[in-house]
C-alpha cells in the first residue's frame, strides 16, 4: 500500500510537471513563443510548459504593465522595471523566475552533474538620459500661400516614455504680397525666431518610439517693407502653440534619428500697412512642418 501511494504521488507530480501553463497576454510583452523557448531547458527532465493561457487556472502568470512587468508563481510575486521593453531579456528573466519558484511537487532536482540556473540579475534603471539635438524643417502658411525652410537646435531630456525639450529655429524670410491697392504693389518680407518649450509621450519600444507632442512658446517676428515706397521696418512678438507627432529611430546607443509632423497656431496676427493707403495684408496665423533631425544623447 506504501509502495502504491509514493508511485501515485510520483506521477501526479510528473503530470503537473508536464502541464505547467502560463498565462500571457495575447499581445504582450514578452510573446509566448519566447517565454516557451526560454522556459523550456529549465523545467526538470519530461517538462513541457504550456504558455499563451488567455484564461483559467494557471500556475505562474506574467502581466505585460508597459513600462514594467509582473511575474506571479505560485502566490510568488514580483515586479519588475523595463522601460525599454525588450521582450527577449523579459521572457528569459521572467522564465529562470518560474523555474526557481516552482513548489517542490512541480519542480525536481537538477541533475548532480549541472549547476542550478543563475538568479536573474537585477534589473538597473537608467535613468534619465539628456542631449542635443538639431532638425531641419519645412514650414508652409496656408493662409498667405508662402513656404520656407527652417532649422532649429536644442537640449532634450528623457525620462520613461515622457521626453521633454526646449529649442530655438529660425526660418528664412519669406516674401508676403500686399493686395494691390491704387496702383501700390509690393510685399513684406517677414522673417520668423522661435523659442519653444515642447513635451512628448512616447509609445513603442526601441528602436522605434512615437507619440503625441505638444509645444508652447513665442516667436520674434522681423517685418521689412519691399518694393513699396519709403519702406519701413518693425519687430513684433507673439505666442505660438504647437501639437503635432513626433518619432525617434534609434541608430545607434547614443544617436537617434528624429522626425515630427505639426502644425503651429499664431494666436495673433499683424496688419500689413501702408500709408495713406491702410491695411494691404496680414501675417499668417498658422504653419504646418515637417521636421527631420539627430539627437545626440550625452554620457
Amino acid at each position: 500500500m506504501g509502495v502504491l501511494l509514493v508511485l501515485l504521488g510520483l506521477a501526479v507530480a510528473d503530470g503537473v510537471r508536464a502541464q505547467l501553463r502560463v498565462r500571457v497576454p495575447p499581445d504582450g510583452c514578452p510573446t509566448a513563443a519566447e517565454l516557451e523557448r526560454q522556459l523550456a531547458p529549465l523545467l526538470p527532465e519530461g517538462g513541457e510548459p504550456i504558455v499563451a493561457v488567455p484564461q483559467g487556472e494557471a500556475r505562474a502568470v506574467v502581466d505585460d504593465q508597459g513600462a514594467r512587468y509582473t511575474v506571479e508563481v505560485d502566490g510568488v510575486v514580483r515586479q519588475l522595471e523595463d522601460a525599454a521593453r525588450d521582450c527577449v531579456e523579459r521572457a528569459r528573466v521572467a522564465a529562470v523566475f518560474i523555474a526557481l519558484n516552482l513548489e517542490p511537487r512541480a519542480a525536481a532536482s537538477p541533475p548532480q552533474d549541472q549547476e542550478p540556473p543563475p538568479p536573474p540579475p537585477p534589473l538597473v534603471d537608467p535613468g534619465p538620459a539628456f542631449g542635443l539635438a538639431v532638425l531641419g524643417a519645412f514650414a508652409h502658411a496656408p493662409d498667405a500661400e508662402v513656404s520656407a525652410p527652417a532649422a532649429a537646435a536644442g537640449v532634450w531630456l528623457a525620462s520613461g516614455s515622457l521626453r521633454f525639450g526646449v529649442e530655438l529655429g529660425a526660418r528664412l524670410p519669406v516674401a508676403l504680397d500686399l493686395r494691390p491697392a491704387d496702383g501700390v504693389e509690393g510685399s513684406v518680407e517677414q522673417t520668423r525666431f522661435l523659442l519653444e518649450l515642447h513635451a512628448a509621450y512616447l509609445f513603442g519600444a526601441r528602436p522605434l518610439e512615437l507619440g503625441p507632442y505638444v509645444g508652447v512658446g513665442g516667436e520674434l517676428q522681423r517685418l521689412r517693407g519691399m518694393e513699396v515706397v519709403r519702406p519701413q521696418e518693425a519687430l513684433r512678438f507673439n505666442p505660438t502653440a504647437a501639437l503635432g507627432l513626433h518619432a525617434q529611430l534609434r541608430l545607434s546607443e547614443r544617436l537617434q534619428l528624429l522626425a515630427r509632423a505639426s502644425g503651429r497656431a499664431v494666436p495673433r496676427a499683424h496688419d500689413l500697412t501702408i500709408e495713406p493707403l491702410g491695411r494691404l495684408g496680414r501675417t499668417p496665423r498658422a504653419w504646418l512642418a515637417l521636421e527631420l533631425g539627430l539627437a545626440l544623447e550625452l554620457p
